[in-house]
This record gives structure tokens, C-alpha cells and sequence, in this order.
């Protein structure tokens, strides 16, 4: 089986893609949930000759700059490219990342960092369509000094407060968008599990249940989550947990950081009270597709000291052509206990699918086993790894910490997995998703079964052929509706 030379030029079947050629970064920014439809954009770095009126000649140094494209849908599922508005020939700067929100007189607006400026802005949209933007507010006209970064703006008490990332992001707040104060530094302190010099960069800052979240990044080392509480008295974030959602990839050369592929998460509050979020895949192989993960619901979890996460629950109408398999057993036939066991237990010949297994606690606890997808043969191939020994969970090769305490708690372990062509999403009981890619993907493959020192038994097995919902995603490539301009 050949290499795939360019997964570029594959179209995907039920992801989030740009319609043309894109270049990192590509963050998903800005997500609204407005008069039934949602409208989610996300950053394109693109070719640009314009100077910026009353600033520098070197304000794009690389003749380049970053707009946010802007695609809308009913279900998060059916994409539709508009016209791009948010733009270097509107804003007479570039876009980097930032957030969605409303505004107290029921305004969409979105803060985000204007690129070289070192500052961050503020524009309201003029409808609920997102066709007309207001110009954008400039949020230093104090000139503080300090860095300015990532933004985010969230509400409490009728007052609006705005981080500005970096390492302990400073804070600032306002009554009308317009004219902000200095608050002081967001987090009352760091956790211990943090490394010392990770930024917090493209925050997503929100209250679920009765505490609050912080969503976001470090550069170093990718996506992540804090759970705490508001100290409302002395206006910071009280952290008390801290999760990652994007691990190393275990072929990276040992100093290497580059295996941030779970990225720049944003959020958006369903039609019906949900918390959605995209992650944007970050990964090697692909990084001029500008990819999006598949929607997450986030929820509270095991008394609120971490996330459940789920795969978004529309993606259950792209399901046809079922098939299930019950009892299957992982059997030793070997005399030797310590054998590994590894057997065929079903064929895949669709490149759009999901598999969800089920297997009782019991039947693995303390037990190394697991699944090689895209098999031929022997061929270990794509592998997903349970190692108790490790607290990980191995997907191809990245390696994730996964929870095996809690895990084994529960009567049945359910494990969910999303193939799209080369894109591999794993989701384990609800409380750890992993993302990977395999560049020799096919249509007609194996799944094969693994096990260290003992059997098992599948109790089911189920798998969906997905419906294509890319008819979108065709279209903008061929009108090239989201095309920006080059020059103001």
C-alpha cells in the first residue's frame, strides 16, 4: 500500500475544511448561535500588499495577513460559506484569534488581537446575519503597558471583563466597550502541574454548573482546561483543576514541541443550553487544510473536577448501514499466559465511519489490550493502546493520559470511534478524547483485537457507515465566496 503524498487534496467527509488552500493558524473563532442559525469563523492567513493608513510600512513584514472566514449552519453539522467580511481591507489590520459574545443590548460582537498592532479590539456586528460590522474599538486608548494578546470577554454583573493572554493574563473591565479599567492579573495563582513559562493563549473563559471554566491553549503544549471560581470581591479566577486535551506524539524527537495537534479551542452555547466546542487540528501532515475536530459537548464531570466530553450528539443523523456483532471473544489458545493475543474480529470498506464498543470493566481491569486499526494481515498499523501500567492511552502515536481509576468504576467501558479518510477521533467513556492520523488509510481494512496476558470478551460492537456532508464545502471551493481581498 502506497504513501499518500498529499492529504491536502483530500476532501473530508464530515469535517469542518477550508474550501481552498489554507496555512496555519487556522483557529476557529467567533461562534454564535443567532435566529436558528449558527455561524462559526475561523482564521485564514492569506496574501496581502496593503499598508495600513497611519502606521508603519513594516506592518506586514511577510506580505501576508489573517482574516476570519465565516461559515454558517442549522445542525453544526451542513456547512455554507458567506461572504468574508472581517477582513485587513476592512479592519486596516490583521485578525488574530478571540471570541464571540453578546452584548448587554443583545448585540453579537467579537474581541480579538489586531495583528502588529499590540493592541486588542472590540467590533459589534450591525445585524444578526454578520453582513455588517461596525468599525473596530480599539480597547488601549490608555496606552497600559502591558502586552496585549489573545483576548477574551466574558459578563458578570453587567460589567464586561476582557483577558488579554500570556502568561498570567492581565484583566481589564468595562461598562460599555468603550473606556476600560485595569483590573490586575486573571488567576489568583498557577497549578502545580503547569509548566513553568505556558502561556494561556485563544482563553474561552464560561461558567458551567456552578463553576467556571477556562478553556484554552499554551503554545508549548496545546490545548487544556481550568476548573475553578470567581472571587467576585477581588474580580480573578480561582483555579482549582487543570487538564490537558492534547499530548506528544512519542516518534517526536525528545525536545521537540511541535506535537500540538489538538488547538485552539472555541465555544459556543447550543440552541438547546449545550456547550459545543471545535479544537483546530494542528497536526503535521495537514497543516495546510485548516481542519477542524468534529464538535464537542462539554459538561460537568465527577463533581466538577473535570470535563466530560462527548462527541456532539447530531452527528448521530449521519448514521446508516448498521451493523452489530455481540460476545466476541479475545481468546488465548496459546499455553503460555504471557502470549499476546491479536485477532481479526470484523472489515471495514468505507473510509466514513463510527465504531462504539462495548466491554465490561471487569473483564479489563489492570489489563493491557486494545484495537489496530487499518490492519492487513499482522500489521499492527493504527494502534489504540490501553496501558494501566503507563495511565495512558496510546492512538496512533500519541500518547494520552486517560484516567483508569474511574474508568474501572463503571460497569462498561464504551469506547467511540470517528473515522473520516485519514482523520482517527477516539472518545473513552465520556472523560478523554484523542485525536490521530494515518496516512496510508483505505477504503477496506481490518480491526483487529488486542490483549496482553489474558482474553476478553466485546460485548458489542456497533458500526455506522457516515453520511457525506461536504456538498457545502464543494460548493465554496468552486465559488470561492469566503476569496479575501489582497490590497485595502
Amino acid at each position: 500500500m502506497s504513501k499518500i503524498k498529499n492529504l491536502n487534496n483530500i476532501n473530508l467527509s464530515f469535517h469542518l475544511q477550508h474550501p481552498g488552500k489554507g496555512n496555519e493558524p487556522g483557529d476557529p473563532n467567533a461562534i454564535f448561535y443567532l435566529n436558528g442559525v449558527y455561524h462559526l469563523h475561523y482564521i485564514l492567513r492569506h496574501k496581502w500588499n496593503g499598508i495600513r493608513k497611519n502606521l508603519p510600512r513594516n506592518s506586514f513584514p511577510f506580505n501576508h495577513s489573517h482574516s476570519f472566514i465565516h461559515c454558517t449552519s442549522k445542525d453544526m453539522l451542513n456547512w455554507e460559506w458567506q461572504t468574508t467580511k472581517l477582513q485587513p481591507s476592512f479592519t486596516k489590520h490583521g485578525m488574530f484569534s478571540g471570541t464571540g459574545f453578546i452584548t448587554l443590548d443583545k448585540k453579537p460582537a467579537i474581541i480579538y488581537h489586531g495583528e502588529n498592532t499590540k493592541n486588542n479590539f472590540v467590533i459589534i456586528a450591525k445585524n444578526n446575519q454578520l453582513s455588517k460590522w461596525n468599525k473596530p474599538l480599539p480597547i488601549n486608548k490608555n496606552k497600559f503597558k502591558i502586552n496585549f494578546w489573545d483576548p477574551d470577554c466574558f459578563i458578570i454583573n453587567n460589567t464586561y471583563y476582557s483577558i488579554s493572554g500570556g502568561i498570567n493574563p492581565d484583566l481589564f473591565k468595562s461598562k460599555n466597550l468603550i473606556e476600560w479599567k485595569y483590573v490586575g492579573k486573571f488567576m489568583s495563582k498557577d497549578l502545580d502541574d503547569v509548566v513553568k513559562g505556558e502561556d494561556i493563549s485563544c482563553p474561552n473563559f464560561f461558567k458551567l454548573k456552578n463553576k467556571w471554566v477556562l478553556l484554552c491553549i499554551s503554545h508549548s503544549h496545546g490545548c487544556r482546561y481550568y476548573i475553578g471560581d470567581w472571587d467576585k470581591k477581588n474580580e480573578r479566577f480561582i483555579p482549582e483543576v487543570h487538564e490537558r486535551m492534547n499530548w506528544p506524539d512519542v516518534t517526536d524527537p525528545i525536545y521537540a514541541l511541535e506535537s500540538r495537534d489538538f488547538f485552539a479551542p472555541e465555544t459556543v452555547i447550543s440552541k438547546d443550553g449545550r456547550r459545543i466546542m471545535w479544537a483546530w487540528l494542528r497536526i503535521k501532515q495537514i497543516k495546510n487544510s485548516n481542519i477542524l475536530s468534529i464538535p464537542r459537548e462539554l459538561k460537568s464531570h465527577n463533581n466538577n473536577k473535570k470535563l466530560s466530553i462527548t462527541p456532539l450528539k447530531e452527528l448521530e443523523k449521519l448514521r446508516y448501514d448498521k451493523k452489530i456483532l455481540t460476545k466476541i471473544q479475545i481468546k488465548n489458545k496459546s499455553k503460555n499466559a504471557n502470549d499476546t493475543i491479536t485477532k481479526n474480529i470484523t472489515s471495514i470498506n468505507f473510509n466514513a465511519i463510527e465504531i462504539k464498543l462495548f466491554i465490561k470493566s471487569s473483564e479489563i481491569k489492570n489489563k493491557r489490550f486494545g484495537f489496530q486499526l487499518f490492519s492487513k494481515n499482522k500489521d499492527i498499523n493504527f494502534p489504540i493502546i490501553f496501558e494501566p501500567d503507563s495511565k495512558s492511552i496510546l492512538v496512533g502515536s500519541t500518547k494520552a493520559s486517560l484516567d483508569f481509576q474511574n474508568l474501572y468504576k463503571t460497569k462498561n467501558i464504551e469506547i467511540t470511534i470517528f473515522i473520516d479518510h485519514f482523520l482517527i477521533e477516539v472518545f473513552i467513556n465520556n472523560i478523554q478524547s484523542v485525536v490521530g492520523i494515518y496516512e496510508k488509510f483505505e477504503n477496506q481494512y481490518q480491526i483487529n483485537a488486542y490483549s496482553f496476558n489474558g482474553s476478553f470478551i466485546i460485548e458489542k460492537l456497533l458500526i455506522w457507515k457516515l453520511k457525506k456532508i461536504n456538498s457545502g464545502y464543494k460548493k465554496a471551493k468552486k465559488n470561492k465566496i469566503w476569496r479575501v481581498k489582497e490590497k485595502i
